[in-house]
C-alpha cells in the first residue's frame, strides 16, 4: 500500500474482518521508515486463514 506520512515511525495497521463474527479476524501493523514523502507499505499476510470469509478492510493509522 503507498502512503504518506509526516514523519518516519508511524505505525499503519491493516485488518480484515469478517462481517457476521468479530472473532474471524486477521491483522498485520507494519512502521513507515521515511518522513515527508511517499513511501510502499508490504504487509505480509501469508498466515492468513483462507478458509475464512472476510468482507472488510479496516485501517488505521497510529492506533491509540
Amino acid at each position: 500500500m503507498k502512503v504518506w506520512s509526516p514523519r518516519a515511525g508511524a505505525k499503519v495497521l491493516l485488518k480484515v474482518e469478517n462481517s457476521s463474527n468479530g472473532g474471524i479476524n486477521f491483522e498485520k501493523e507494519v512502521t513507515t521508515t521515511v518522513a515527508n514523502n511517499w513511501e510502499d507499505l508490504i504487509f505480509d499476510y501469508s498466515a492468513i486463514n483462507t478458509a475464512n470469509d472476510y468482507h472488510n478492510i479496516v485501517l488505521i493509522f497510529e492506533l491509540g
